[in-house]
């Protein structure tokens, strides 16, 4: 990343204490300290911790912000985390993950479309077709009567 970049990221969050025979995707083992578990802290979901350094610093920088467990509307966030949720929600769609939960590609395409926005290159109108694409390929496109056409 460089000056000025942003960048979405989405994360699956698994909490402690969640039951031993649950899928849980792989991830690296613990480098530096042993492997506990503990009942976490109350009304926290998680630390984000994220390091940087000018580019002329002889030291990085330490950014900690802890995150509350809060549920939110989908429809408060901006609408670029939106449309970055609804690529994520496609690509298990389309993978047919046991991940994706009650998603469908037609609340994909809702998601899609509520986060559209000014879309002034239109890639974002361009992949509102591929799901409804994908609907009608689908073998089980059942769930279409939750989305709005266009």
């Amino acid at each position: 990343m460089g000056v000025g970049h942003t960048i979405t990221a989405l994360y699956e969050i698994i909490p402690t204490g969640s039951k031993p025979g649950e899928s849980k995707p792989a991830v690296d083992a613990l480098k530096y300290q042993q492997k506990t578990l503990s009942a976490g802290y109350d009304g926290e979901a998680l630390t984000v911790k994220l390091r940087y350094k000018q580019p002329k610093a002889g030291s990085s920088k330490l950014l900690t912000n802890v995150m509350p467990w809060e549920i939110k509307d989908i429809r408060q966030a901006t609408e670029d985390f939106r449309m970055a949720a609804a690529v994520a929600t496609f690509g298990l769609l389309l993978r047919n993950s046991a991940h994706k939960g009650q998603a469908t590609y037609g609340s994909a395409l809702l998601l899609a479309q509520e986060a559209k926005g000014d879309d002034t290159e239109g890639y974002r109108a361009e992949f509102i077709q591929m799901i409804k694409k994908a609907m009608l390929l689908s073998i089980d496109n059942t769930s279409t009567s939750d989305h709005k056409s266009e």
